[in-house]
């Protein structure tokens, strides 16, 4: 039986570089030189200027090979679907692709980017709520697709575009099952997502699709965490997930697909707390385990998948000491690395020295607004000029970047040898703002 009483360790003040010792990707030569693949990472940032985003495809492909082996080991029919919201960028979402995961979408776009990439039907799992014509239309044109439905008005729209195309629609219905209120990253009650089960508003929305000619019930969705780290907590949600199960079956509604989402932590930062994805598999095996079988496990992994599959580099630009700390402000900034609640990005210098004197660092951009990128961590008391290394910066970041504040990043791919490719540079932002904002603008390298 798993553990699930044992308490991940606190962050602490040398989270970043316990976090930077689960990234292989990520050494240090004899002089202390940052290395991205071998490369050095400082010459990097010189080459292209600050700031600098690299992507790791071969990272992100190497997180879904650990998520399909984790959940593997318990459940004889898994299948990973990487939830294509975390990073858009198809570098990534084909390493995912080739390392054996489908997509989740949660839109129209999203649907686009999964048929352009050649994601077959039966690999694409459609999320979202209050869908627009084009999106059910996008749908209906994958019957094979596991359709999650999560609201009546949804129903009644993708039932009424299968009838007049005269096709049968495999779906499932999300539901938020019972669990404590005080789960640290779960859904919360009042969220526009899911169906509570106790009452019967959710078996009704069941009943009304089972009833449906039109509507081929498969599914049972679940998704319910953001940023999971606690075995515990994710015991909970399973063991409520599992009731519904149980209770559905009961009355007559067997599914051939049970979703349980994702939300999970990013890999390096979850075994930097003593935590990993093997842990969270046992934990739904021995929860689901009343569950009737013959079902296919789908898991929705993002920001595991893509988070620590990118690095930020940057230039510190100033130092600004306060009472216990330093602010270190550098010009990777909020236009990117997106302050969502929550959200940290963790620093490491490119340059190690041994003598280094050590403060305790927080990481903020230039810009008027009140935020923050890292807070309270040692660091080298590093001068203005120096780089640093922004970790797990590939999740929930460039899908909400924009043309604002600072010079955008310019992004480049990294393969596992080490050879670098431009994805986007400043020629494709000064269009960004001339399309956007009417001005003609110098982004270039600083």
């Amino acid at each position: 039986m798993t553990d699930v009483s044992v308490t991940a360790p606190a962050r602490g003040r040398d989270f970043p570089a316990r976090v930077a010792e689960r990234l292989p990707y990520l050494t240090r030569d004899d002089d202390g030189r940052a290395l991205l693949h071998g490369r050095d990472a400082g010459e990097l940032l010189t080459q292209h200027g600050s700031p600098v985003l690299v992507l790791l495809p071969d990272r992100a492909a190497d997180n879904v090979r650990s998520v399909k082996a984790a959940f593997g080991e318990h459940f004889p029919d898994v299948s990973v679907h990487y939830a294509v919201k975390a990073c858009y960028h198809a570098g990534v979402v084909l390493a995912a692709k080739d390392a054996g995961a489908g997509i989740e979408v949660m839109s129209g776009l999203e649907l686009q980017i999964a048929r352009q990439l050649g994601f077959r039907a039966d690999q694409i799992v459609l999320n979202g709520l209050g869908r627009d014509e084009a999106y059910v239309r996008g749908c209906i044109d994958v019957p094979e697709a596991l359709n999650v439905l999560d609201t009546w008005d949804d129903v009644d729209a993708i039932a009424r575009a299968a009838q007049q195309a005269q096709v049968v629609v495999d779906v499932a219905v999300r539901v938020t099952p019972w669990m404590p209120l005080e789960l640290d990253g779960a859904t919360p009650r009042d969220s526009k997502l899911g169906n509570h089960v106790d009452g019967e508003s959710f078996w009704r929305l069941l009943r009304a699709v089972t009833d449906n000619p039109w509507l081929n019930l498969r599914g049972l969705h679940g998704h319910q965490f953001t940023r999971a780290a606690s075995l515990e907590d994710y015991g909970h949600y399973l063991e409520g997930f599992a009731d519904v199960v149980v209770e559905a079956d009961k009355r007559g509604h067997r599914f051939a697909v049970l979703d349980i989402g994702g939300g999970f932590e990013a890999r390096s930062a979850l075994e930097a707390r003593g935590v990993r994805i093997d842990d969270f598999a046992a934990v739904a095996a021995e929860k689901l385990a009343v569950v009737p079988s013959g079902y296919r496990l789908v898991v929705e992994p993002g920001r595991y998948v893509a988070a620590d599959a990118a690095v930020g580099l940057t230039k510190v630009r100033a130092r600004k000491p306060r009472d216990g700390f330093t602010w270190q402000i550098v010009d990777l900034a909020t236009n990117v690395l997106i302050p969502v609640p929550g959200a940290e990005y963790y620093p490491v210098v490119l340059q190690e020295d041994a003598g280094d004197r050590t403060t305790i660092a927080r990481i903020g951009d230039g810009t008027c607004a009140p935020s923050t990128m890292c807070d309270d961590v040692e660091l080298p008391d590093v001068r203005g000029g120096a780089g640093l290394a922004m970790l797990n910066c590939g999740a929930y970041t460039t899908v909400f970047s924009h043309v604002w504040g600072p010079r955008p990043p310019a992004v480049v791919s990294m393969d596992g040898d080490g050879v670098v490719e431009v994805v986007a540079g400043p020629a494709e932002f000064t269009a960004i703002a001339k399309a956007m904002y009417g001005y003609d603008l110098d982004l270039g390298a600083s």
